[in-house]
């Protein structure tokens, strides 16, 4: 008798080969218990259900699945965490072992071998291999699932069947050998099977989606992987073609995109060759005519040849992408970006590093949010503050576009502080339901009656208006409370009815209104503004259409004047416009280049020194003014400073006893935890730092040059004068551009620092989240905190 386990990778031809064994007269079962066939295997899969759902649940029990191999596979039936199956396993062998030549056809059993051959004591393996690549891109187009997943795939499940089954007890046959040699091929499987010899031809070339003839170690493969596929070819009889040069040490996606490009280019042949030449033919009339300066004609030609090249790229990824459950909105988003986006432009996509989402019509792609290597981080940002850095920087670097598919819609819900910022402060390119969002980052939009679009801005103003934060009251259908986390937002008891206000008469500091007719009695219970705005919902956030100061509210709001002084003398011209645009809604807030120090203030209330690189965060100023106008003695304040790829560079700063500096929570991802979130002095802040003008008055010149250079020393002279530097983790900057020469949190100067050093806490041998969380409780909070009581 004759056991035979037909196994290897999914999409390796493990159907074909079980399909042409059970021609031969080996019995996997009747009809009945197999699973029928599907769209992405019409033929049939011949696989018993009952050996199936049995592999499932071994590796489910071992805390994995067929795409998520567990760490240690079961290691034998009587394994503790499979043991409780073996007797399923024994009735399945039962149903299927009154045949001389039996077995069943599983690529989960490559995962499960040692269990089996525990199970049935002479069990054989067929092991069905094909080419890592062709495997990848059959997965990606079935499943969506990434090249580098499914590369990782190919190579944990040939190495758990090399790893299980002897030699002696498996015969490794090629995919390719069923369509070069299939009679010699299926030969050797029917010897080795124990069946007669017979003629069998079950192979279907229209079926073959992917061919790809570059070598293995050419396709930027991983080198273990490489070496695995070599073994499995020679054990079956194939000849490996030689790489033409090493392969690099990981997956890289342009390598495994050039070669499903060419496999894709050979299948559509004549076609795409035409519409090559004819791109061809348009390249060179466009430079023609770009030389003889003929503009209307240029612009039609260079219209015909942005078409054709679409088409060729739609062609290349046909495939793909009517594969994918989401490919509708796949090919939706890559014309809304064909028909919107310049080709010129880089387009940000919230992607997960999906190839075929990065790859849109030759248009130059990133991923969003952004690791500092490029790629997707893969996490999502900690929190909205998080988003807005990561975006001002890639902003900053070039990036002109944002698209949020549909299937990452939820972020302007998750995020509602990105989404008003996105939807308030740029240009809505495009906004369709199914598809997604294409927002102009270059785009500003008109603001009403020069009130900022969006509501938590609004709030803002009005806070500096009322001096206080203000009371919201939501009369509205739109829940501001989700909008708005954090604020000071009710909203009226149900039993008030739909049109009165009763009991309240200017006691509400805001009241926010979605209907017109609700506005007189809005006038006549806010004690500063009435806020009219519009819709909002898991699509779009809430819009300001009007804000109106009503007569018991007093004047517009006015404001201390904030200067920004660039600390460097040949500022980058990018970053440098990018800062006076991020502060151009900001009243009475200017920025100065080039200053001599003595006229530093220039008649400023708050100096801002900024280094080159960093950019203000929406509602920093605000904050600052803030926190100036609550606390007593607050001669400066220190921000909360983002990396560009939105983790925390620094929370505040902390100058220890034996005078070195460091930063607080530096390289957090959470950039709001709890221990870093609350008011406390500081040592210094790095990257901007808000003084007022008077303390500068009261210190000098040299220790405002101090200042400017090297805060972390140059705050002593403001320690030493009795004044007070605090940290406002509200007032948030990203740092948008590293420094050239990054600062080292090292010494500060000793000179300056030495009178206060006996004050100073010791510093930890490690700087980890519980040694902050002990300085910081014993150190700066107090002060602040009997403060606010």
């Amino acid at each position: 008798m004759t056991a035979i386990a037909i196994t290897g990778m999914h999409r390796a031809g493990t159907s074909m080969v079980a399909n042409a064994l059970a021609l031969g007269g080996l019995y996997i079962g009747d009809k009945a218990g197999l699973i029928p066939p599907a769209p992405d295997n019409p033929r049939g899969f011949f696989e018993h259900s009952g050996f199936v759902a049995l592999d499932e649940d071994l590796l489910e029990a071992c805390g994995g699945a067929w795409d998520h191999p567990p760490a240690l596979l079961p290691q034998a039936a009587d394994d503790p965490r499979v043991a409780g199956l073996r007797g399923r396993a024994a009735a399945l062998v039962d149903e299927l072992a009154i045949m001389v030549a039996w077995g069943w056809k599983d690529p989960r059993t490559s995962l499960t071998a040692h269990f089996w051959l525990d199970v049935v004591g002479d069990l054989r393996f067929v092991v069905c291999v094909r080419h890592p690549v062709e495997v990848a891109m059959s997965l990606t187009r079935r499943n969506g699932t990434s090249y580098a997943h499914g590369l990782s795939l190919w190579h944990a499940y040939y190495e758990a069947l090399l790893g299980a089954v002897p030699p002696d007890r498996r015969i490794v046959t090629h995919y390719d050998s069923h369509f070069d040699h299939v009679d010699r091929e299926m030969a050797r499987l029917l010897v080795f099977a124990g069946l007669p010899a017979a003629d069998i031809a079950v192979v279907d070339r229209d079926l073959r989606n992917h061919n790809v003839d570059t070598p293995a170690a050419a396709a930027g493969i991983d080198p273990r992987t490489v070496e695995l596929y070599e073994r499995l070819c020679q054990e079956a009889g194939r000849e490996v073609a030689a790489a033409p040069a090493p392969a690099p040490a990981r997956v890289v996606r342009a390598a495994v995109e050039l070669v499903a490009a060419n496999d894709l280019l050979r299948r559509r042949g004549d076609h795409i060759e035409s519409l090559q030449r004819s791109t061809s033919e348009l390249a060179a009339a466009v430079a023609t005519l770009q030389a003889v300066g003929n503009e209307d004609v240029l612009r039609g030609v260079a219209a015909r040849f942005d078409t054709l090249e679409a088409t060729v790229d739609d062609l290349l990824h046909a495939g793909e992408i009517d594969g994918r459950p989401d490919g509708a909105m796949v090919r939706a988003c890559r014309n809304l970006v064909r028909t919107h986006v310049p080709a010129a432009e880089e387009v940000l996509i919230v992607a997960k590093d999906d190839a075929l989402l990065l790859d849109l019509h030759g248009r130059r792609t990133a991923n969003f949010p952004q690791a500092a290597d490029g790629h997707w981080p893969g996490f999502a940002p900690s929190h909205g503050v998080a988003a807005i850095a990561n975006l001002e920087a890639l902003r900053l670097r070039g990036s002109r576009f944002l698209l949020i598919p549909e299937t990452a819609r939820w972020w302007t819900a998750h995020y509602p502080e990105l989404a008003e910022h996105l939807m308030t402060r740029y240009e809505v390119v495009a906004d369709e339901p199914g598809v997604g969002l294409l927002v102009d980052l270059a785009g500003r939009p008109a603001r009403p009656e020069g009130w900022p679009r969006g509501l938590a801005a609004v709030l803002r103003r009005l806070a500096r208006s009322a001096g206080i934060e203000p009371s919201v009251l939501d009369w509205t259908s739109l829940d501001l409370g989700r909008h708005l986390p954090g604020g000071n937002v009710f909203v009226p008891p149900p039993w008030w009815g739909a049109d009165e206000l009763p009991y309240l008469d200017a006691t509400i500091d805001a009241v926010v209104v979605d209907d017109p007719a609700r506005i007189e009695e809005a006038r006549r219970v806010s004690a500063h503004a009435v806020v009219t705005v519009a819709g909002a919902d898991d699509r779009r956030p809430v819009e300001v259409v009007a804000v109106e100061l009503v007569a018991t509210g007093g004047t517009a709001p006015t404001d201390e004047s904030v200067r920004l002084v660039v600390t460097s003398a040949d500022p980058d011209p990018v970053w440098l416009a990018a800062l006076r645009e991020s502060v151009a809604g900001e009243p009475a807030v200017d920025v100065a280049v080039g200053l001599r120090w003595p006229e530093v203030a220039g008649g400023a209330d708050v100096v801002a020194f900024v280094e080159e690189g960093v950019l203000p965060l929406p509602g920093c100023i605000h904050a600052v003014r803030t926190t100036l106008a609550r606390f007593d003695r607050v001669a400066a304040v220190a921000t909360k400073v983002l990396a560009a790829d939105g983790a925390l560079e620094g929370a505040g700063g902390m100058v220890f006893s034996d005078g070195t500096y460091a930063g607080v929570a530096a390289g957090s991802p959470d950039v709001v935890a709890p221990w870093h979130e609350y008011v406390r002095e500081v040592s210094a802040g790095l990257g901007l730092l808000f003084v007022t003008a008077a303390a500068l008055d009261k210190v000098g010149d040299g220790a405002t040059r101090l200042l400017a250079l090297a805060p972390e020393a140059g705050t002593a002279a403001l320690w030493a004068a009795g004044l007070r530097v605090v940290y406002q983790p509200e007032a948030a900057a990203v740092r948008a551009v590293p420094a050239p020469n990054p600062r080292q949190h090292g010494p500060v100067t000793a000179a300056a620092w030495g009178p206060a050093l006996s004050t100073r806490p010791a510093r930890p041998d490690v700087l980890d989240e519980a040694a902050w969380r002990r300085l910081l409780a014993g150190d700066d909070v107090e002060p602040v905190r009997e403060e606010l009581k």
